[in-house]
């Protein structure tokens, strides 16, 4: 939701700054409208968001599916203290997967 409300109001404020006239309120109410109703017929996006704040790009219902977690689009390169041991990890979305860059790091070692 807080995504589609940046969006719309983006939208909104493009055609503003170039909308002139007496339809103007009309047309941007038309817009916010539009916008609406495409969002609510299925362009929802997943609302969790992840430990760092960032956003679920899966659609709304991908939960029904038990086997398809959360997955954002960012991916972190972990590090050990020492700097030996370095993995690419995606974004966590559980505070337990956040902290479990150590398996990941052994799971990379053995491959």
């Amino acid at each position: 939701l807080r995504v589609h409300r940046a969006a719309v109001h983006r939208a909104a404020a493009v055609l503003a700054s170039s909308a002139h006239g007496p339809a103007r309120a009309e047309v941007l109410q038309r817009l916010r409208h539009e916008c609406d109703a495409l969002w609510a017929a299925g362009r929802q996006q997943c609302g969790a968001l992840s430990c760092t704040g960032r956003s679920c790009g899966l659609p709304h219902n991908h939960q029904r599916d038990l086997s398809k977690p959360h997955a954002g689009s960012m991916t972190w390169l972990r590090t050990d203290a020492a700097g030996s041991a370095q993995v690419s990890a995606p974004d966590p979305f559980h505070p337990h997967s956040a902290n479990d860059w150590l398996g990941l790091a052994a799971a990379a070692a053995k491959k």
